[in-house]
């Protein structure tokens, strides 16, 4: 065994040298998921330094196994994947953990990137068949069952943006319909501010997708339960720019909303917001509208890190902060609705 084991070694240094050149600096790790402590000792004197695991409590066996053979100090160990919080006590000091922490994008990866194909392409029958109609209202009688069938493709959109929402924004029971409340909330106020009918469909769809740069952010980070340092708030804010590079590309209009709204819903009246400290009318108006209903709901919300606020409270803050955070007319429209505002909040719950 040890033969073929230096017979191999030497074929990956081999393949390392042709592709690297010579002082590389490139470790081989040999996984060592397979095999027990006396495979280590055969992995040791078949001249590797490295020993890779990714099982801790395997890790530790085999480690106390070499001890007994005085045999720990030739190698180096390095985990391999991802460490549970309640095993690190496990891992040795010295060993190099080889693994980054993993964000909630890249832990749901295949989902999010099928929820993202939908929406591709439902947009893309929607646009399509909005064109069909204008041709089919003019040759035939069906007009009824095509606008019937675009309406319904619309609300599969809406459908598929806001369960894409609701994955980005929370993972918890606490928060799961906040994304469907700041929708239905928007759209509340792009009426209020007297935007069309369909300008306020757009704002209602879009929404939902002003977190969307979360996916980006370490979960450890997004979910701590106090108070972040400097260096996660900094890592945090991140998802604003995250969010619309990612949605800035596509060729569908209610993306590009969302894009502006990922973008901008930090930014404040005042020019004091992240990422580009831009202020007043300089802030999209989508992103100042979901502003308003995104902080409104979440005060009034429970979150691990606080307890909902009272509705005066919440008043009040508006009050304080219309001018600094807040586009002062919009926050003067919302508060003399703010019954109505309650009740949809409450019916979407």
């Amino acid at each position: 065994m040890v033969e073929k084991i230096k017979k191999n070694l030497e074929e990956i240094k081999n393949d390392i040298k042709n592709i690297r050149g010579e002082n590389s600096g490139v470790k081989v790790v040999c996984a060592s998921k397979y095999t027990d402590g006396q495979g280590i000792v055969d992995i040791i004197n078949a001249g590797i330094e490295y020993i890779g695991e990714n099982r801790v409590q395997a890790m530790k066996d085999k480690r106390e196994y070499l001890e007994t053979l005085k045999l720990e100090e030739k190698i180096a160990w390095h985990f391999i994947g991802n460490l549970q919080k309640n095993k690190i006590k496990y891992t040795p000091r010295e060993a190099e953990i080889l693994f980054k922490e993993i964000s909630y994008f890249e832990s749901r990866k295949y989902e999010l990137l099928a929820i993202s194909l939908l929406i591709l392409i439902s947009g893309f029958k929607i646009y399509s068949n909005k064109k069909d109609f204008r041709v089919q209202l003019q040759i035939n009688e069906k007009n009824t069952e095509i606008m019937e069938l675009n309406e319904n493709l619309l609300e599969t959109q809406k459908e598929i943006i806001t369960v894409l929402g609701q994955i980005i924004e929370n993972r918890s029971e606490e928060t799961a319909n906040h994304t469907k409340r700041v929708a239905k909330i928007s759209k509340f106020i792009a009426r209020l501010l007297g935007f069309s009918e369909e300008d306020a469909q757009l704002i209602e769809i879009a929404s939902p997708l002003h977190d969307v740069g979360k996916i980006g952010i370490p979960e450890t980070v997004l979910h701590k339960p106090g108070k972040l340092t400097v260096e996660e708030f900094d890592i945090v804010k991140t998802h604003a720019v995250i969010g619309y590079e990612i949605l800035k590309k596509s060729k569908i209009h209610t993306l590009n909303i969302a894009a502006n709204i990922a973008h901008e819903h930090h930014e404040r009246w005042d020019g004091k917001g992240y990422p580009r400290g831009i202020k007043n009318e300089n802030i999209n108006i989508y992103a100042r509208i979901t502003t308003v209903a995104d902080i409104f709901d979440a005060l009034l919300s429970r979150r691990i890190y606080k307890e909902p606020w009272t509705i005066d409270e919440v008043i009040e803050y508006f009050e304080t902060e219309k001018g600094k955070i807040f586009d002062p007319y919009i926050v003067e429209l919302f508060l003399e609705n703010i019954d109505k505002v309650i009740e949809i909040r409450e019916e979407a719950k």
